[in-house]
């Protein structure tokens, strides 16, 4: 029987980082640049979430994108949609640190910097995120 961990030395090591991830089809799919500017159009007006597409991602320069991945920026997308369109639908802007969820440092610094390139936030000199609906 095989297990799902390696030795190194005296230490298991756990395969569970090492295995790949499966990626959603529906996600992955190359939009033309008319339905990339339809999905941000109805992202920033429709009540429903609509994830980002792979082909949106990588539209992206490589600064603004960084090291980040489809599921990671929809993950904290989703997280910033629930916060500013359902829980606090009169609200305009929020300090980062407010938002339950949102990872803090670089990271966050670099998910905020994609998503404002996404065109769906922006950021303001003390450091607010600020939904941009329309």
């Amino acid at each position: 029987m095989m297990s799902t961990s390696i030795y190194h030395g005296a230490q298991p090591i756990s395969m569970a980082r090492y295995s790949t991830r499966i990626c959603d089809p529906a996600h992955s799919y190359n939009a033309s640049p008319e339905e990339m500017e339809e999905r941000t159009l109805s992202r920033k007006t429709g009540k429903a979430f609509l994830p980002f597409s792979q082909a949106e991602l990588e539209s992206l320069s490589p600064q603004a994108r960084g090291r980040l991945t489809l599921d990671q920026v929809n993950t904290e997308y989703r997280l910033l949609w629930e916060y500013f369109v359902r829980k606090n639908p009169r609200s305009e802007s929020a300090l980062a640190s407010a938002i339950v969820g949102l990872k803090p440092g670089k990271f966050g610094e670099n998910l905020l910097r994609c998503l404002r390139a996404l065109g769906v936030l922006t950021v303001d000199s003390r450091n607010n995120v600020v939904w941009l609906r329309k």
